[in-house]
């Protein structure tokens, strides 16, 4: 009498809503043969860093510096990231007025966020011609720029599709932190990885290894094509989660973000991934918060 086994309970999977993590996964979760492996959680990026160093998840999207401060229990998968190049988070403004003080009250979208990250490199690069009395707010991304634009911040660093409609709200760019990192280092700014349990059998890993680069191939292929699969089911399934975001600001989102490092890792894209890692961990021993 042979014996039933127990079916294995799929890997949590945590990413965020927005359109560049939903087209990317939009394959890994819900093709057929992938349904059973693998089980979706949607949650803004500083609530999947939180959960990360809990330990929470078995595959997360997260903020790169991430990856320094938990290598030990997770690892950097080779397909799914998102690497900016002249882009990334952005700070932005309403008054000229703030470049006459001496104090400034920013937003943040998280402490663990490479928004948070790339903020601290600019001002430490930026030390003598920048305010160095700096009051941080760490905030839910979406209320960031509503709090610039009345005043209750002098300044945001605002993420995701913010970046496509902030002058709507009156505000003006300050500095793109990516096109910064980019112009000091050389290198591509990396802003989220796809990062999975050390602890987990390696055949898992390799599992979700190939099935996120299949992902990620297939819905780019799709994309180039404007086939029927991008229009009727992607393109759906990403608004679904985006809030009901204008076609134009999901398809920018998606061509900012996902691009031949998405796929998979380029040496260049690691070199860059390496150098945050390092300066992270100087920064965080130096106690620069």
């Amino acid at each position: 009498m042979s014996v039933m086994q127990t079916p294995e309970p799929p890997l949590t999977t945590a990413i965020s809503p927005c359109p560049n993590d939903t087209f990317v996964f939009y394959h890994f979760l819900n093709d057929p043969q992938n349904k059973e492996k693998y089980q979706p959680v949607f949650l803004d990026i500083e609530e999947l860093n939180l959960g990360m160093i809990n330990k929470k998840w078995d595959i997360v999207k997260a903020s790169f510096p991430m990856g320094a401060v938990l290598e030990e229990s997770y690892e950097l998968l080779p397909s799914g990231s998102a690497l900016g190049y002249g882009v990334g988070p952005v700070a932005v403004y309403r008054d000229e007025d703030i470049f006459q003080k001496d104090r400034w009250i920013i937003g943040l979208p998280g402490e663990h966020t490479t928004a948070h990250f790339l903020w601290n490199y600019y001002f430490k690069t930026m030390k003598d011609k920048i305010p160095q009395n700096i009051e941080k707010k760490y905030l839910y991304f979406g209320a960031i720029m509503e709090k610039t634009a009345s005043g209750d911040l002098d300044m945001g660093i605002i993420i995701h599709e913010g970046r496509f409609v902030f002058k709507n709200l009156k505000l003006k760019m300050y500095r793109d932190l990516g096109e910064f990192w980019e112009k000091q280092t050389g290198l591509p700014a990396p802003l989220g990885g796809i990062f999975i349990r050390k602890d987990l059998p390696e055949s898992k890993k390799k599992m979700a290894a190939s099935d996120l680069k299949k992902s990620v191939s297939d819905a780019m292929q799709q994309k180039s094509e404007n086939s029927e699969i991008y229009q009727q089911r992607i393109l759906p399934y990403i608004k679904k989660y985006s809030q009901e975001l204008p076609d134009d600001v999901v398809e920018k989102h998606i061509e900012y973000y996902v691009n031949a490092d998405t796929v998979e890792l380029s040496p260049r894209a690691r070199e860059a991934i390496n150098l945050m890692f390092s300066i992270h961990k100087g920064m965080e021993k130096n106690g620069l918060k």
